[in-house]
């Protein structure tokens, strides 16, 4: 990968993205900047899992300081001005290159600039439109900011493990996917943002609620995204999924969710659990009453419980399993996202 990606960084690269990081590794995503805020010099953010470390260093250095992360990681992006290069290394070795123009040009960063999300400011976003958190001109309304980073959030989550040798259309599902308009989100982020083409299906049980999404996604000329009536735990699935997504299914709707993506060995698995009924109505906490005398305490308990045995029967399944905090989108409680990588090794 180094020596494809030396002649791209002789361009004055003004952004640089390392992911798809080695199993095991503990930095998983790193990110470069060129800075120009009177004095010119990158700035390098490595991200762990809980933690990210910053290091300021000159122009001249720029080679010695990215070598190491072309041995760490499988997937770099480069931006300079004008082009966008992706470079990535497939499972037998092979790299793999290409550059594109960028829409508009971009400019060095700025410390006293606003911060870089997944889905810019100046993005003219439909579903976010829709939702009433940008104008028409992708300006963010000040009351909606939060929700704004709350979405960039998730997205990053994406980001952080996507596997670029998917094999382009990628094929996602969202299972009860409401009205949130996070199912054309992340829509936009992989055919407008990522330039990946994707097929989409979003399933939900509520028929006006499909309607009402199929009309959203004709409305917005989304022709490779459309919405089916049906209940999870019945759902057939004939052909092989990329990417299962489900947010907020209630109770043992996760466990059929997940159960629906091992079936056909999603690759990617993003989860948010909700209302973790099974075992608190089941579970025999009397020889616990540090724990069982409290309500609130068991509750939680069994969520935690019960949020791990998922984790550990997918990784039984041959996923490499992280839980992040995620924060609810409608009201900005802290719950659980289950993310979960699929590598064939249990």
């Amino acid at each position: 990968m180094f020596e494809t990606l030396k002649p791209i960084l002789m361009n004055q690269p003004l952004r640089i993205l390392f992911s798809s990081s080695n199993k095991n590794q503990e930095v998983v995503r790193v990110e470069i900047k060129w800075i120009d805020d009177g004095r010119k010099y990158y700035q390098k953010a490595e991200y762990t899992k809980t933690q990210v470390f910053h290091h300021n260093f000159e122009q001249e250095e720029l080679l010695a300081i990215i070598e190491p992360f072309t041995e760490m990681f499988k997937h770099v992006t480069v931006f300079t001005s004008t082009e966008q290069s992706s470079i990535r290394v497939s499972k037998k070795g092979k790299v793999f290159s290409s550059t594109k123009p960028l829409p508009t040009p971009l400019k060095a960063f700025s410390h006293n600039r606003k911060k870089t999300y997944v889905i810019p400011e100046n993005f003219q976003s439909k579903a976010m439109v829709a939702l009433n958190i940008m104008d028409a001109e992708g300006n963010v309304f000040p009351t909606k900011r939060d929700k704004y980073k709350q979405i960039n959030r998730f997205l990053e989550m994406i980001e952080d493990v996507i596997d670029e040798h998917l094999t382009p259309p990628l094929r996602i599902v969202d299972f009860g996917c409401g009205k949130s308009y996070l199912t054309f989100i992340v829509y936009e982020y992989f055919t407008q943002i990522k330039h990946i083409p994707v097929e989409m299906v979003g399933l939900d049980l509520k028929a006006d609620v499909i309607d009402f999404c199929n009309q959203t996604a004709r409305q917005f000329g989304y022709d490779q995204l459309h919405f089916e009536i049906g209940d999870i735990a019945a759902y057939n699935q004939n052909r092989p999924v990329d990417i299962m997504i489900s947010l907020h299914a209630c109770n043992t709707a996760t466990d059929y969710a997940l159960y629906q993506a091992i079936k056909s060995k999603a690759k990617v698995i993003m989860a948010v659990p909700c209302c973790h009924k099974e075992l608190l109505h089941h579970g025999n906490f009397s020889k616990v009453p540090l724990i069982g005398n409290y309500g609130l305490s068991k509750e939680r308990v069994s969520a935690l419980l019960t949020d791990n045995v998922r984790c550990a029967l997918l990784g039984a399944q041959g996923y490499k399993v992280d839980q992040l905090e995620m924060f609810d989108l409608s009201h900005s409680p802290k719950n659980i996202l289950i993310r979960a990588v699929y590598t064939s090794k249990p």
